[in-house]
């Protein structure tokens, strides 16, 4: 480049001002112009009414929507179209739906219950789309506290079977006895609501009777009664009659009679003991069947209460008599 003199300023300025209007046009294919390959700006980018040049250096205008702040209001569900354009960053979108809408609202829920773990579980979901798809769940559940069951044994103290506020995942049971009877339960004495009519101990009537013939009771022989009640003694297992005075007389059928001391009768067995003179023997009885009995015993309301011995038997004048019942 060429010194300029410079002599004032007049002559400077007007100087720089014909070297300039000497330098090359635009596009006149001189070394000294402009790179604009890298622009790649096309009018839709640009602001609509700005101008600017492509990459050939030639001018465009702008065609892009120039939005600013840009609002909108939805008053349904759904959703929203924003327009392309330039948007300054202070537009909105306002929402406001009904409360009374039917979108979204909850289907009748599905409720399960396990008998095996005693839990239940709940399952809810939309019937109709809303803020939430038809197709999204909402599970929970609730465990109920369990009781695993067993058997119970009664005691003498009541005993909780299933604790309250529990499920029972097996069967709970009280256990029984075939003992559980009223015959082995003491009469007066309820258990469980068995009310026990076994008697402990015994009844003991005694009756004092003296020796007289009779002959009704077995037209083959006349019989010694030893013991007589005009009632029939109910409920007697035991007999027992002791002579207590006076040495007996034969009826003159036998010899030598042995001498009745005294007679046990075992009413439930059907058995007679009878003590002599000589000897303690098991003795027949009509209890137990057979003719002409050594010893007849009456129990009925024809007789009343009443024992007998075959006259060849020698007999005590009078006899003592217990009943056990």
């Amino acid at each position: 480049m060429a010194n300029i003199p410079i002599t004032d300023n007049t002559t400077l300025l007007n100087t720089l001002k014909a070297k300039a209007q000497a330098l090359p046009a635009k596009g006149s294919g001189s070394t000294d112009a402009p790179d604009l390959s890298g622009i790649t700006a096309a009018a839709e980018d640009i602001l609509a009414g700005k101008k600017s040049v492509d990459a050939t250096g030639a001018e465009i205008t702008g065609t892009m929507t120039n939005n600013g702040a840009w609002t909108s209001t939805k008053t349904s569900n759904g959703s929203v179209t924003i327009p392309a354009g330039y948007h300054n960053g202070n537009g909105k979108v306002t929402v406001s739906v009904s409360s009374t809408t039917t979108n979204g609202e909850l289907d009748t829920p599905t409720v399960n219950f396990s008998l095996t773990t005693g839990k239940f579980s709940v399952t809810s979901k939309v019937k109709t789309a809303g803020y939430i798809s038809t197709s999204a769940t909402a599970t929970n559940s609730w465990q109920l506290t369990t009781d695993s069951g067993g058997t119970i044994t009664p005691g003498t103290s009541s005993k909780t079977a299933v604790a309250a506020n529990r499920y029972t995942t097996a069967a709970t049971t009280v256990a029984g006895d075939s003992n559980l009877v009223a015959a082995n339960i003491k009469s007066g004495v309820s258990i469980f609501g068995v009310n026990g009519t076994l008697k402990t101990g015994a009844t003991v009537t005694s009756i004092t009777t003296n020796r007289s013939w009779n002959s009704a009771v077995d037209s083959s022989y006349d019989y010694h009664r030893i013991a007589y009640f005009s009632l029939a003694m109910s409920g007697a297992k035991y007999v027992m009659c002791l002579a207590t005075a006076t040495s007996g007389t034969s009826d003159g059928s036998t010899n030598s009679p042995d001498s009745v001391e005294a007679i046990i009768f075992d009413v439930t067995n059907k058995t007679c003991y009878i003590r002599t003179s000589d000897s303690l023997a098991t003795i027949e009885t009509e209890i137990g069947g057979g003719t002409h009995p050594s010893v007849i015993f009456k129990n009925d309301s024809s007789n009343g209460f009443a024992v007998f011995v075959k006259g060849t038997y020698l007999c005590y004048d009078t006899y003592r008599t217990f009943i056990v019942t």
